[in-house]
């Protein structure tokens, strides 16, 4: 039962992850991340939640057996920061090939910014549910 849940929980997240580059690449295509500022925040908040849950639940699943409580929390807070700039690089990388120049240092760090916020959120929400 436990092995069900966990695999539901899993394609659900993977499911929101697909409706989150769906909505990033809509702001994109049609300008909507420089029409709406609130846009990005949310789409990086909610980005942030999902990868949190995500490795949240890998974590529990393939690393912290036998771990400290400590040990595990740096190695969730290490991982999402490495997939946080491993997407600002990919967006980085995606802007400068398709030349449109949307690369911004300041908006950079409020991406990371928001999707670590999105990370606590998912952070005290599982500490406060299970």
């Amino acid at each position: 039962m436990k092995n069900y849940r966990y695999q539901w929980g899993l394609k659900r997240a993977f499911v929101i992850v697909l409706i989150l580059f769906f909505l990033n690449w809509i702001g994109v295509i049609y300008g909507i991340h420089s029409a709406l500022w609130w846009w990005d925040v949310m789409t990086h908040m909610l980005g942030g939640v999902v990868i949190g849950f995500l490795v949240f639940g890998l974590n529990i699943r393939y690393v912290s057996y036998n771990l400290k409580k400590d040990t595990t929390w740096l190695i969730w807070v290490l991982s999402l920061c490495c997939i946080f700039i491993g997407w600002e690089l990919y967006e980085i990388i995606v802007s400068q090939t398709l030349g449109n120049g949307m690369f911004d240092a300041i908006d950079t760090m409020h991406d990371i910014i928001n999707d670590l916020l999105g990370g606590l959120i998912s952070y005290f929400w599982i500490r406060e549910f299970l």
